[in-house]
């Protein structure tokens, strides 16, 4: 269980930082084309990847809503602002959505049924509306607005919180 009696400000950015490095170990492993791709070397480590940031930002993030010291709220936004930015950079990561499409094509995939299917079905799904199919100038403007909504998105809900 996480102590929030003595959290700071540092160990706020040194649990994200931690959080992404791990995220980033897993994403290496599981676009590494040298591997057949399968579910247990391609969709976990995606499902890790989502367990990590979600812990991440319910540990670190949530502080810049809820602490009473200011410099703990802003260590919370600032996480909040770098884990939204990791989520963005992630989803639209051609080697990512190349080794999803791989794993995709094989006959494991097509046999999928249940919970595993439907998770598959929904990660091509943020893929697709991560402008996968789209030229690259398209999906270019595609990221640069995800990232800038992702922005106003973290101010607004700023300046309700004050």
């Amino acid at each position: 269980m996480f102590d929030y009696t003595s959290i700071t400000a540092e160990t706020i950015s040194v649990g994200v930082d931690s959080a992404i490095e791990k995220a980033e170990k897993l994403v290496e492993a599981l676009t590494d084309l040298s591997r057949e791709p399968t579910f247990a070397n391609t969709l976990l480590p995606l499902d890790d990847i989502g367990d990590l940031l979600g812990k991440a930002n319910a540990e670190f993030a949530f502080m810049g809503y809820v602490h009473p010291s200011e410099e703990i709220r802003n260590a919370g936004i600032a996480a909040r602002e770098k884990l939204e930015a990791f989520g963005i950079e992630l989803i639209f990561r051609d080697d990512l959505y190349s080794a999803v499409s791989r794993y995709a094509d094989t006959a494991e995939a097509a046999s999928l049924t249940g919970e595993r299917a439907r998770f598959l079905e929904f990660t091509l799904r943020d893929l697709r509306r991560a402008g996968h199919d789209l030229d690259p100038k398209a999906r270019a403007d595609l990221k640069a607005k995800s990232q800038r909504l992702a922005e106003l998105g973290i101010r607004f809900q700023h300046n309700i919180d004050t």
